[in-house]
């Protein structure tokens, strides 16, 4: 706390970890198993089911399977050596592109409904080009066929960054759709 706060006093450090400690204790005292049981009653059981929702969509969105097996899909495409290297590079720099876009021109304007909607059509609309174009070209033959399908991986990589690894969105959401009394429960 002294090294983050310690340039506005003392006493500023000393209140805000006493409040810290404050809040700790009514929580502690509050009883962390009623609240999770309290996640399932019908007051709550359609905000953690859409909290769910979100985490394991992200999940399912086919990010995982092309970051780790990249490598294998740009070989079946036709391409060898360092240029499979070459081209992960710019997969991740796509993604990077895509992140500063989203931080400094959509993640303070966009809803998170529209950022989550919109990201999942996206995502499902270049996975089914990528399918497309990867059982087509998959022989690497048609030179072509092979950037195309790249191009599309690098737009998914794109997309994925720019819609929801924007801080982590899928926490945020999970923790903002539920009440306070939640937030360490959901996260």
């Amino acid at each position: 706390m002294y090294s983050l706060h310690g340039h506005r006093g003392e006493d500023v450090v000393e209140a805000e970890f006493a409040e810290m400690c404050e809040q700790i204790k009514l929580e502690a005292g509050s009883g962390k198993m009623d609240n999770f049981k309290k996640l399932f009653t019908r007051q709550y059981i359609r905000r953690t089911l859409l909290a769910c929702l979100i985490v394991n969509m992200q999940k399912l969105s086919g990010s995982n399977v092309l970051q780790n097996y990249q490598s294998v899909l740009y070989t079946s495409l036709g391409y060898k050596g360092n240029t499979v290297l070459l081209i992960g590079a710019l997969y991740g720099f796509s993604a990077v592109i895509g992140q500063i876009i989203n931080v400094f021109f959509t993640a303070d304007h966009w809803t998170r409904r529209k950022t989550v909607i919109s990201g999942s059509y996206t995502l499902a609309l270049l996975l089914a080009i990528e399918t497309a174009l990867s059982y087509y070209y998959a022989d690497g033959v048609n030179a072509n066929g092979s950037r195309a399908a790249v191009a599309v991986i690098f737009l998914f990589a794109f997309a994925y960054s720019f819609f929801f690894n924007s801080g982590k969105l899928a926490l945020r959401s999970s923790s903002s759709l539920s009440p306070s009394l939640f937030h360490g429960l959901l996260i």
